[in-house]
């Protein structure tokens, strides 16, 4: 039956109006309620405060660019949501943070002084229980105190160690993630797939900066092995680990896949996002949804940082509100070295350190066997084949039983076998077989690796 064209009949005409008036009000609202990537935006507006120092970014998801940090207790209004991410205002800076980081308004809104000294203001940043008195920090700031701590952490017990923290940042391209995600699943199926594998609930916490400057200094020692230097392999890996990051519990993380130039079969995550994955891991790989497995593992090690938990477990206690990285800006406008800086930036330094030392030993089992479980299951929400974990370890234990092998590997931790069967008894639970292998895409981006 043929459209009427609006001509002729008043019948015809009215249906002629409601009909397009119908249509433009819905495409209205998809446009006025939808960002990149077929996200759906509700409007609010509500005031509420940050909970933890947080990373404003131009969209919702950590694959934007990052504007900026609020700081602790820093006021925002709310003017958007959506999966795991607000839409907030906050003095002259707008942009997006996780959800995680949000509280309800509960400030003592009373007259407050607003002009305190820069002295003031250093001394403030040390007590435990006061709102940061600098609520934004600027994109500019968050570099220089990371660099400015390597450099220092370098210098005071590194010795000729340089600064390899140039190869960590990866700068996302939005509409090139956006591509890659919409050729790997439809948001629709990919909404089916996270509702069918349902996340377990836990006590999500962000890191701290004092906790992400830890990481990168820690990092910055395993990068010392060698960094191996393929862009567009690279793009690739990032690709997979943000895709598979946005179905874990954090997707906020701005995870950075760094290649490390070693055969050894190792992978690493500190704090921050930043994991460390060896040529060899790569060679072994066989398909995209290994490969995703395999990075939701190191993923998870840091949704249920268990990294912290090991310093914690050695007496550390890690600030929320990162002191050291708030006045950053202060000290160098003033010349300021105070002792408690000074204190606290060489109890960092030592607490990297540590880390350190436990990224680079043999795991606890119960870290590993829940890295793993989680890690497969980060995997089949995104659309892989979460059982390609299984098939990993299957081959890395082949590889230690061979006696001649030149393999090493820090995979191996408390012993694949165990791991092999802790994870044998949940896969008889549920097989995690759905899902796609992307084996050809794989082939395509690794080939040059094998020949």
């Amino acid at each position: 039956m043929a459209e009427p064209n609006c001509i002729g009949e008043t019948h015809k005409k009215r249906y002629c109006f409601v009909n397009r008036a119908f249509w433009t009000t819905i495409l209205l609202f998809v446009i006025l309620s939808s960002v990149p990537g077929g996200t759906s935006i509700s409007e609010i507006r509500e005031s509420a405060v940050v909970s933890s120092t947080v990373d404003v970014r131009e969209g919702p998801g950590s694959f934007y660019p990052r504007m900026g940090r609020l700081m602790q207790q820093a006021p925002v209004l709310i003017t958007g949501r959506t999966e795991g991410w607000k839409q907030i205002e906050s003095g002259d800076v707008s942009g997006w943070i996780p959800s995680i980081a949000v509280l309800a308004d509960t400030r003592d809104t009373g007259p407050q002084d607003r002009f305190e000294s820069l002295r003031d203001r250093f001394d403030r940043a040390f007590e435990e229980d006061k709102p940061a008195s600098a609520p934004y920090v600027s994109e500019a700031q968050v570099v220089a105190a990371v660099k400015g701590f390597i450099e220092n952490h370098i210098a005071a017990s590194l010795g000729e160690l340089g600064d390899m923290s140039g190869y960590f940042e990866y700068g996302y391209d939005p509409d090139a993630y956006l591509r890659f995600r919409n050729a790997r699943i439809s948001d629709r199926n990919l909404r089916s797939l996270r509702r069918s594998h349902r996340l377990s609930g836990i006590d999500l916490q962000l890191p701290s900066p004092d906790l992400e400057l830890i990481g990168w200094a820690a990092g910055n020692r395993i990068a010392q092995i060698g960094v191996y230097e393929d862009p567009r392999l690279r793009t690739y890996l990032n690709h997979i680990a943000m895709f598979v990051t946005e179905s874990s519990h954090r997707p906020d993380i701005p995870v950075s896949v760094v290649i490390l130039d070693t055969e050894d079969i190792v992978g690493y995550a500190v704090p921050g996002g930043l994991v460390f994955v060896s040529l060899g891991t790569i060679r072994m790989i066989r398909t995209e949804a290994e490969f995703a497995s395999f990075i939701g593992h190191e993923i998870a090690h840091i949704v249920f940082r268990h990294g912290q938990q090991e310093l914690e477990k050695r007496g550390t206690r890690i600030r929320a509100d990162g002191a050291v990285h708030r006045m950053e800006e202060y000290i160098r406008e003033a010349g300021l070295e105070d002792d408690r800086y000074l204190e606290v930036t060489a109890r960092l330094q030592q607490e990297a350190d540590a880390l350190y030392e436990y990224l680079i030993a043999d795991r606890l089992h119960a870290y590993e066997t829940e890295a793993d479980l989680h890690g497969m299951v980060y995997a089949s929400r995104a659309g892989y084949r979460g059982y390609a974990l299984y098939n990993v370890l299957e081959r890395i234990s082949l590889l230690h039983r061979e006696p001649v092998s030149e393999w090493k590997t820090a995979w191996y931790g408390d012993t694949v076998e165990n791991r092999l069967e802790a994870l044998k008894l949940e896969l008889d639970k549920d097989p995690l077989r759905r899902g796609s292998h992307f084996t050809r895409e794989w082939d395509v981006h690794t080939r040059h690796l094998r020949n």
